[in-house]
């Protein structure tokens, strides 16, 4: 759910730089976040930092952990850079991710699978503990005996489940990437197709001689499955070692629905690609 210092825990800013980075879940953050270290420290987070990188830039970057005046003050006069991706790429892609390839229960995802499996979050009754997953860790949270986590849930119940979802209820990660940027206005928003050159930019605007290391290459399409995996629970794709694209998800119907459902980051993500 969204919290009271929301966006600004996804604000990451480089005082040593006069940056702002919006680093919006499932739109390459983790490169982002690798890239503002490297080029604000001169050296990448250790590999074996406990918490890896995220929990270091929370800690160390984000404009959360100031006070809000001072918060607000660093975003006013920094130049702020966001990151943009295709909505409905990000959707899949985040599908895929949290609710397929982690073993469940996903930290992310369990609400949501507890939601569209018990009918409503209200009516969901946590009655035992068990292991939660995010990323390579683990930490023992509270779980549904009736929900099979194990089964999780379809790509298309997972559409429902956000058109019907308020935008403050929703993870970041399936959060519209309106939210993150609206409150204030970016110098850029780039694609995370280009995101290469979206950063040399900003380099350049701060008077940064710097080589951009290829933080991204889109990836090539691959020819879409015969049958639409839309309706396969994302339990079975994980038994048979299935990662879905984009384009074994939808079928015309369900792209449509995202893009009303996401109209706004449409737009944005269309004005960035002009952009790039």
């Amino acid at each position: 759910m969204r919290t009271d210092r929301f966006p600004f825990d996804h604000y990451l800013a480089s005082d040593a730089l006069g940056l702002v980075v919006c680093a919006i879940p499932k739109c390459a953050c983790t490169t982002l976040k690798h890239w503002l270290v490297a080029t604000t420290e001169g050296a990448p987070v250790p590999p074996d930092h406990a918490g890896g990188i995220h929990r270091y830039c929370t800690a160390r970057y984000a404009l959360a952990s100031r006070p809000p005046a001072e918060a607000q003050a660093v975003l006013d006069r920094a130049f702020r850079v966001a990151i943009l991706r295709d909505p409905l790429e990000r959707i899949a892609s985040a599908y895929a991710s949290k609710f397929v390839r982690i073993a469940p229960p996903e930290r992310s995802s369990r609400p949501v699978v507890e939601a569209v499996q018990i009918g409503s979050p209200t009516d969901v009754f946590h009655d035992r503990l068990g292991p939660i997953h995010f990323g390579l860790r683990s930490e023992i949270g509270p779980l549904c005996s009736r929900v099979d986590y194990n089964r999780g849930i379809t790509f298309r119940e997972f559409l429902d489940y956000l058109v019907r979802t308020p935008d403050d209820d929703l993870d970041p990660h399936w959060r519209p990437q309106a939210a993150f940027v609206r409150p204030v206005t970016f110098h850029i928003l780039g694609s995370i197709d280009h995101i290469d050159r979206v950063l040399q930019k900003a380099l350049e605007h701060l008077g940064i001689e710097r080589p951009v290391p290829a933080a991204r290459t889109p990836h090539a399409r691959k020819p879409a499955r015969s049958r639409t995996l839309a309706d396969t629970p994302a339990g079975e794709l994980r038994l048979r070692s299935i990662n879905p694209t984009a384009d074994d998800l939808y079928t015309p119907e369900l792209r449509l629905l995202v893009r009303a459902r996401y109209q706004h980051d449409v737009e944005l993500f269309n004005a960035a690609v002009e952009y790039t």
